[in-house]
């Protein structure tokens, strides 16, 4: 009895300290750690086996320890059962495995195409011959092919469309040996356009690096570089109307060439290779150039330095700007060494100066954005940034005023300056906005409408580098968004691997002022099982606008609505064998309905330079379950009416009944008909296996459901 009186009566100092920090309305809950040392308010009466004696050292300590080891177990068991939920509601895209391989005769190395066409055009090589391919996206298989001069780096196409049988596609080319080409095909037939700086000695002309389109395709901007190591770029404004007009003339030719080949010979007529057709076709004009700036070290002419300052000449040109040239600045500083360090002082003026030599440049490739005019009497501009320099340069596509020998070459409207390096452009036409994205992760937003009148807004996305960004534009119609208002913003893909979604404060309304701040990471989504980095974002540029290809770093090809920030579905190539040293090739047909993908396989190349071959692959996409609601439906296809081929050689059956004016006899094209008769053949065709393939799909759901993952339907 005596013992339990002494167990009762026992109280520590740490008991007493905890109930002086809890009151008679708030029970007090001992820690785990502290469950040996009870308070008075513990009915321990009731539970004696709760009440511990106070061990005394070092069992004391060793208590204590296992009580940590404890709770810190208990803690890393709680992250555990946290991570395994989370894990467990994290989701795999539905897998899109419907795509067929494209069969080429040669491996192909290049693909370009336009999105609102049906064609790809395909490059590559065979018995050490360059070959440009044509492929039809609507009967899936090659049209035809023809021989040209060397292999293409680079290939863009546009197109010029008014029906069926009249579109004409032009490709603007740059070869291995750095020609800029234009070519075009009409009705199973090239073209070459013209060939810039063509010449025999190709160590006296320049090397063309870029070339890309703008403003309804009707303006070209081309990069140069020059053997004197100097770069430029020029615009160019494209006749696309004449071209029509000289190709229908080359047309005529040929058919009448043909017809007379016919008439000489009596065999029946073998149609032979296809062949480039070589002719003279219009140049397009050139409005202006711009050079791109260079640092040089400085100079003593200050008459020349003036003179260049005061027609702007000189701009971005780094310390050629000032009056403190390289020279000066070295001299200063030796005086100001000599003056203050303790040593012998030597005569300035037998030191020599070291001045720097200018390096020669690297070839560089400028950011190029064509902004359109905001109203039908504006002017449209042009969007220029240097890797060199942080500045970026707005000039007018227009032809300069100036007038002699350099009268082409342009001078900005405007510079804005930068802290660091511009990364890419990008612009909104319905709310005129300018987008910068800089090396040092901001964003910058010129507004048009201000100008220079309001400071931009900047905003900061990342600490790593932005490598693209685009401006989902409201003008372009999205057939799943029913309001418009939410069809805006920017979206960045940065360094690390990151899609962020930006929307600014003259996008948004008072009440949705904080959007602009709470910058969220769009893609990868956090509850998808495949968080790796993005490296590519490919917007569809088309209806529907708010879709975009991207491709991550495993080479993982994912199909994405940019405004729910979902992930659709994931595109699964069968038997590819993936080179994770090139990119992935992406070529989107048929208002991106289909999607050509080029896949560098792993073979062994012989020579360094060599590019490897690509296996091709179409994948349709509108009519994969998560797809098809946002293609709109078809619409029904312009074809030309049949005209009447006015017969030009007197027919001897023609009897004149009256005095009036004789009729010409009209005689149907035979052509013409059966290429009538084929593209509604095609179309029929098409549609028929378009109805049977969706009646299927809807039928077959319950069974083919089993196969892709069960948790598809959820969204994040």
């Amino acid at each position: 009895m005596s013992a339990t009186r002494r167990r009762t009566k026992t109280k520590t100092p740490s008991a007493s300290t905890l109930k002086d920090h809890t009151t008679d309305s708030e029970p007090f809950i001992p820690v785990p750690s502290r469950q040996g040392f009870l308070n008075d308010r513990t009915d321990f009466t009731l539970d004696p086996s709760l009440i511990f004696d106070q061990l005394p050292q070092p069992f004391r300590r060793i208590n204590k320890i296992l009580e940590r080891i404890f709770d810190d177990a208990w803690t890393i068991i709680e992250q555990h059962d946290k991570q395994r939920v989370s894990e467990q509601s994290k989701f795999v895209s539905a897998q899109h495995t419907s795509s067929t391989i494209i069969n080429t005769p040669f491996p192909i190395s290049i693909i370009g195409s336009h999105t609102s066409g049906t064609l790809c055009f395909l490059n590559g090589m065979f018995n050490e011959q360059s070959y440009l391919v044509c492929y039809d996206n609507q009967v899936d298989e090659i049209v035809n092919q023809v021989m040209i001069d060397s292999v293409l780096k680079q290939m863009i196409v546009f197109k010029l469309e008014a029906s069926i049988k009249n579109t004409i596609y032009f490709l603007s080319v740059i070869d291995k040996s750095g020609y800029w080409k234009m070519m075009a095909y009409k009705n199973q037939q090239y073209y070459l356009l013209f060939t810039q700086f063509e010449t025999e000695d190709d160590s006296k002309r320049p090397l063309c690096l870029m070339t890309q389109i703008g403003l309804k395709d009707d303006y070209l901007v081309v990069s140069w570089f020059g053997v004197n190591h100097d770069s430029w770029i020029e615009v160019y404004k494209l006749p696309k109307e004449q071209w029509k007009t000289e190709i229908a003339n080359q047309e005529q030719a040929i058919a009448a060439s043909k017809n007379q080949a016919e008439e000489n010979t009596t065999d029946p007529s073998i149609e032979g290779e296809l062949t480039l057709i070589r002719a003279q076709f219009s140049r397009p004009s050139l409005l202006f150039k711009a050079k791109a700036p260079k640092f040089s070290p400085g100079s003593n002419n200050f008459q020349q330095l003036m003179k260049n300052t005061e027609n702007s000449s000189n701009i971005g040109q780094g310390t050629a700007n000032h009056f403190f040239t390289s020279q000066i600045i070295d001299y200063r500083t030796v005086l100001i060494r000599d003056l203050m360090l303790q040593s012998k002082k030597i005569d300035v003026a037998d030191r020599p100066i070291a001045v720097p030599k200018a390096d020669l440049l690297p070839s560089i490739i400028p950011n190029i954005l064509f902004i359109p005019a905001g109203t039908p009497t504006g002017s449209n501009t042009l969007a220029v940034s240097w890797p060199t320099t942080n500045q970026l340069l707005i000039y007018k596509v227009s032809k300069p005023e100036s007038k002699g020998k350099e009268a082409s070459d342009a001078r900005p409207m405007s510079i804005w300056p930068f802290s660091t390096r511009i990364t890419s452009l990008s612009y909104d036409a319905k709310h005129e906005h300018l987008a910068v994205a800089l090396q040092s992760g901001n964003v910058c937003i010129i507004e048009r409408t201000n100008g220079v009148k309001d400071l931009p807004t900047i905003q900061h996305i990342s600490s790593d580098s932005i490598s693209d960004i685009h401006a989902l534009d409201s003008l372009e119609y999205s057939f799943n968004i029913n309001n418009q208002k939410k069809h805006n913003g920017f979206f960045m893909l940065s360094d690390d691997g990151k899609i962020y979604q930006v929307k600014f404060k003259s996008l948004l309304s008072n009440d949705n002022m904080d959007e602009q701040q709470n910058i969220a990471v769009c893609f990868p989504p956090e509850q998808s099982k495949d968080t790796s980095k993005i490296v590519q974002m490919m917007f569809f540029n088309c209806n529907p606008s708010n879709l975009f290809v991207s491709i991550n770093e495993l080479n993982r090809v994912y199909i994405n609505d940019a405004l729910k920030c979902t992930q659709l579905c994931e595109i699964v190539l069968s038997e590819s064998t993936k080179n994770e040293n090139e990119a992935l090739q992406i070529a989107l047909i048929d208002d991106a309905r289909s999607v050509i993908i080029g896949v560098p396989e792993n073979n062994k190349q012989s020579e360094e330079n060599q590019t490897s071959s690509l296996r091709l692959y179409r994948v349709p996409l509108e009519h994969f379950p998560s797809l098809e609601t946002y293609y709109p439906e078809r619409k029904s296809p312009i074809i030309d009416e049949i005209e009447p081929v006015i017969e030009t050689k007197s027919s001897k059956t023609a009897v004149s009944h009256s005095k009036k004016k004789e009729q010409p006899v009209i005689e149907m094209d035979k052509t013409a008909l059966l290429f009538d008769e084929k593209i509604k053949e095609i179309f029929l065709q098409r549609q028929s296996h378009t109805i049977e393939r969706r009646e299927r799909l809807r039928t077959r759901w319950n069974e083919i459901k089993l196969h892709c993952n069960p948790v598809y339907d959820q969204t994040t």
